[in-house]
């Protein structure tokens, strides 16, 4: 995997750029899961995994250890979600409560196709419970959750 990602990052610094697909989808979902556990938002998880992405495309050449990409692009995507939070907090702007949205991940969902609708509907709330749960927790702890079952 780290000499992988070596070879990637060392093929678009030669200049073949179309190899940094490969680096988006091979790391889209953990990056995605460090954004969601730290603001709690699919919508905003999505803008700062992009923004990660943009920023590391670019710093791309400053990157010391090539093998390290998972590794610094994480970082990266912790940094931007942190400071979109800072943001908000700073200017009042958005909701200060850091945790998921029970409504929009509700509405984010998928379900598994087939059953009763007793069961969808016992799905269903045994789902929203959980997300609930999910919102009581600190930050690291909701975020350590979502890495290990969105990764």
């Amino acid at each position: 995997m780290v000499s992988e990602d070596r070879e990637y990052v060392e093929r678009i610094l030669a200049g073949e750029t179309e190899v940094f697909e490969a680096l988006v989808s091979k790391y889209n979902r953990m990056a995605g899961a460090i954004a969601f556990g730290i603001t709690g938002s699919f919508h905003d998880a999505e803008d700062v995994v992009q923004e990660a992405f943009l920023k590391a495309f670019r710093l791309l050449a400053t990157l010391r250890d090539p093998g390290k990409f998972k590794y610094w692009l994480a970082g990266l995507v912790k940094t931007r979600a942190l400071d979109l939070l800072r943001y908000r907090r700073s200017h009042r702007e958005g909701s200060l409560a850091v945790g998921p949205g029970v409504d929009e991940l509700a509405a984010a969902g998928t379900y598994r196709a087939g059953g009763s609708p007793e069961e969808e509907q016992v799905r269903e709330e045994t789902r929203r419970k959980v997300l609930e749960a999910l919102e009581t927790l600190p930050t690291e702890d909701r975020l350590v959750l979502s890495l290990k079952h969105m990764e």
